[in-house]
C-alpha cells in the first residue's frame, strides 16, 4: 500500500466531506490563562517541609487528634492534619519532589495498573507525571515508598526557563502511554510493559519511545490528548484542525494514523469521548438501524460545552452547544458513569467572581439535541476562592484538583446534581494557608487505581501519593 497516497486520499476526503479549506489542518497556538499570565509565585508554606517529607514520610494518616484542628473546619473544608497538610479523610502516603522527577515545573498526570501483574495481591501500579522537561514514571505499588523508574525527555522544542513546557498531557491505552505537549514534537508513544523489568529499581534513565506521531507536522504541538479506550481512538486537541478534534486510530500503537477531525467549533481545550450509554435513545443505540450506540465527544471549548457525534470520523457532526452564566474559560469536565450528567469547571471565573467562591458546574443531559439555557446549568459554590483545574468522576465521587486549595472529593446524587448540591467527603490542601485565584498547587488528580491510592500532581512541588478513606464506604 502506498502510505503517502492513502494519507492524501484521507485528507481530500476530509475536505470534501466537511468542506474544510486546506488551512484546516494547520495548527493554532495553545490557549490557556496560564499562557498569558505568569504563575502566582506565592510562597508555599508546605515547601518548607518538602525535603524532610520526601525522605522520612512513611504514611501520614489524616487525623483530627492534632490540637490545632480538632474536628473544626479551617475555613477551606479541612478538619484534620496529615503532617503539615490540612486534610479531611485523605492522608499523605508519600511525596516525590520535582527534582527527583527530572526537574521543571509539574503539570499533568495519569496512571497505569499492569493487567498482567505477577502477583494479583501486589499489583504493579505506575504513576505517570509530566514536568517541564519530560515525563516521569513512578512505581507506586507500595504507596509509602514510591520509586522513580525512568523518564522520557521532551520531544519538541528545547525547554527554556524554570517551567519549560507549561503543559504536558498523558493518557493510557492498551498498556501504552500517549504524551503530547504545546512545545511540539507530536505525540510520543511509550510501551509501558518495559517497566515490568524495572519494578522497584530507582532510575532517571531514559525509557524507550516506541514511536513519535508527527503525521502532518514534524513539530506538531497539542494542548491535550483524549482517549476512548473502547474504540482505540485518540483525540488530539488544541493544535491541528483549527485546534479542534484531531482523531487518530491508535489500535496499532506503533503506527497511529489520522482517521478524521472536527473543526467546526474551533479550539477545544479538553474533552471526554465515549461510546454513549446515556438516556438519549437517538444516540444510545435504541433508535439506531444497526442497534449500535454512537461515539460522542463532550468537548470543553473555552466558552461552551460542545457535544459532537464522532461515530463516523469522516462525517463528524455538531450536536449541541451549551452556554452558562458568567463563563470565563470553559476548561474541562467529566460525565457521570451513566452519561446522564456532565460536571465541569471554568478556569477563569474565579477572577471576576472570587467573592462567590470556586464554582463547579453540572447539567443533566437527557436529550443531547435539546435547546438548553443557562438556567439548566447548575452551580455548586465552594467554601474556597481558589481556581479550579481538572476533575474526574469515579462511581458517585467527584475528584477535583483545585490548584492551591488542593484536592477536593465530593459525593453526588442525581437529585443533588439537579439542584447544584454536592457533599464534601475528602480534601487534602497541598498549599496550607493559601486560598487565592492563582496558578500553583494541584494541577491534576488520578483516582482510578483499584485501591484507595490517589495521585495528585503539583505544579510547584511534585507528585503526591495519597490515601482516601471514604466515610461512606461499606464496612
Amino acid at each position: 500500500m502506498n502510505t503517502n497516497k492513502t494519507n492524501l486520499a484521507l485528507l481530500v476526503a476530509l475536505v470534501l466531506t466537511v468542506g474544510w479549506s486546506s488551512v484546516s489542518v494547520m495548527q493554532v497556538e495553545p490557549r490557556d490563562l496560564k499562557a498569558e499570565f505568569a504563575f502566582s509565585g506565592v510562597a508555599d508554606v508546605s515547601r518548607e517541609a518538602l525535603e524532610a517529607l520526601s525522605t522520612t514520610v512513611v504514611g501520614l494518616p489524616c487525623t483530627t487528634d492534632v490540637g490545632t484542628l480538632p474536628g473544626v473546619s479551617d475555613g477551606n473544608g479541612n478538619v484534620g492534619m496529615s503532617g503539615p497538610y490540612p486534610c479531611t479523610n485523605v492522608g499523605l502516603q508519600a511525596l516525590v519532589p520535582l527534582a527527583e522527577l527530572g526537574g521543571g515545573a509539574g503539570n499533568d498526570s495519569w496512571g497505569w495498573e499492569d493487567p498482567d501483574s505477577e502477583d494479583p495481591d501486589n499489583p504493579f501500579r505506575v504513576a505517570i507525571m509530566g514536568t517541564g522537561v519530560g515525563t516521569a514514571f513512578v512505581d507506586v505499588s507500595n504507596p509509602t515508598v514510591p520509586v522513580v523508574l525512568g523518564t522520557v525527555a521532551q520531544a519538541g522544542s528545547a525547554t527554556t526557563g524554570a517551567t519549560g513546557a507549561v503543559w504536558r498531557d498523558i493518557k493510557v491505552n492498551d498498556n501504552h502511554a500517549f504524551i503530547v505537549t504545546e512545545r511540539g514534537g507530536g505525540m510520543q508513544v511509550v510501551d509501558l510493559t518495559q517497566l515490568r523489568a524495572l519494578r522497584g529499581t530507582p532510575s532517571l534513565d531514559q525509557l524507550d519511545v516506541l514511536t513519535t506521531y508527527t503525521e502532518h507536522d514534524a513539530d506538531s504541538n497539542f494542548h491535550n490528548i483524549v482517549i476512548n479506550e473502547d474504540t482505540d481512538r485518540a483525540y488530539l486537541v488544541g493544535g491541528t484542525f483549527q485546534g479542534g478534534l484531531h482523531i487518530v486510530d491508535i489500535a496499532d500503537p506503533a503506527q497511529p494514523r489520522t482517521i478524521g477531525a472536527f473543526a467546526t467549533d474551533g479550539y477545544t481545550h479538553d474533552a471526554q469521548c465515549v461510546v454513549y450509554a446515556g438516556p438519549d435513545d437517538d444516540y444510545n443505540g435504541t433508535n439506531a438501524v444497526d442497534g449500535e450506540p454512537s461515539e460522542i465527544c463532550f468537548a470543553y471549548n473555552e466558552d461552551s460545552l460542545t457535544i459532537v457525534d464522532v461515530t463516523d470520523p469522516l462525517a463528524t457532526r455538531l450536536i449541541n452547544k451549551l452556554d452558562y452564566e458568567r463563563e470565563g474559560y470553559t476548561h474541562q469536565g467529566w460525565l457521570t458513569p451513566d452519561h446522564a450528567f456532565a460536571v465541569f469547571n471554568d478556569e477563569l471565573d474565579e477572577g471576576p467572581t472570587a467573592a462567590l467562591g470556586t464554582r463547579t458546574f453540572m447539567v443533566e443531559l437527557q436529550d443531547l439535541d435539546a435547546a438548553y439555557t443557562a438556567d439548566d446549568v447548575k452551580i455548586y459554590t465552594h467554601d474556597t476562592v481558589s481556581t479550579d483545574h481538572n476533575l474526574y468522576i469515579r462511581g458517585d465521587l467527584i475528584f477535583e484538583a483545585n490548584y492551591n486549595a488542593g484536592l477536593k472529593i465530593f459525593r453526588y446524587t442525581a437529585e443533588g446534581l439537579r439542584n447544584g448540591e454536592l457533599d464534601l467527603v475528602g480534601s487534602f490542601d497541598v498549599d496550607p494557608g493559601l486560598d487565592v485565584p492563582a496558578y500553583g498547587g494541584a494541577w491534576n488528580v488520578f483516582p482510578y487505581f483499584d485501591d484507595d491510592t490517589i495521585i495528585v500532581s503539583s505544579l510547584d512541588e511534585g507528585l503526591y501519593v495519597l490515601a482516601f478513606t471514604d466515610p461512606g464506604a461499606p464496612e
